[in-house]
């Protein structure tokens, strides 16, 4: 309202308690002709996004958790607002109960072990402490990761472009003193796996440089 200094404004308020969002053309259908009807945002939570993140589960890279990020506004805290919402989908998805009977604890309860075996694999290259020279030529192939050396075979490393024999060296020697060498046969059928994984880390590396 627009009014002027010496003048008195007076209104009524109707507060109700809700769930959710109400839009006001709800809202108007149970007030009186002089009320104004507001849409209203019952919900505490004023935010909640949510990211993907790699993880290892007995030494398999091919797996991936979910980590929420939660906000709210002080009437309630953001890991109770996490649990009710966590009971609300329960309690919607025990229509399927009987038609699936599936463990959660089975599939993912499992720790991570903290040696895990390909957890070197998935650190940057910048880790192996290169000669500059070295690590710039690995830079502009956009090799990025350990894992993408180790998969690699020794006339692949030889064909990067401007990589001279004493580099080549020089990387041979890192990896092989990291246990996983240049050429290494020992991964095996799970060098298919690394690759498809790896790519997916330089996708979502690229994507966040670009924002």
């Amino acid at each position: 309202a627009t009014i002027n200094e010496d003048a008195d404004l007076k209104f009524t308020l109707i507060i109700e308690k809700g769930i959710g969002y109400v839009p006001s053309e709800e809202i108007r259908e149970n007030l009186d002709a002089d009320f104004i009807a507001l849409d209203a945002f019952f919900t505490p939570v004023t935010k909640a996004v949510y990211d993907i993140e790699n993880v290892f589960v007995e030494d398999n890279p091919d797996y991936e958790k979910v980590v929420f990020t939660i906000t709210t506004d002080g009437q309630i805290s953001a890991i109770d607002a996490f649990k009710n919402a966590l009971e609300a989908m329960y309690q919607q998805l025990a229509v399927f109960k009987g038609i699936v009977n599936i463990s959660a604890a089975d599939t993912f309860g499992r720790a991570i072990p903290a040696n895990s075996e390909f957890a070197k694999l998935f650190e940057s290259v910048s880790n192996l402490s290169l000669s500059a020279r070295s690590f710039n030529c690995l830079d502009r192939a956009d090799i990025r990761f350990i894992g993408e050396l180790a998969i690699m075979e020794e006339s692949e490393l030889k064909d990067l472009k401007n990589l001279g024999k004493k580099s080549l060296e020089e990387i041979k020697a890192v990896m092989e003193e990291i246990g996983y060498p240049i050429g290494n046969q020992e991964l095996g059928d799970k060098k298919e796996q690394l690759k498809r994984k790896l790519d997916e880390l330089k996708a979502q590396r690229q994507k966040n440089e670009g924002q």
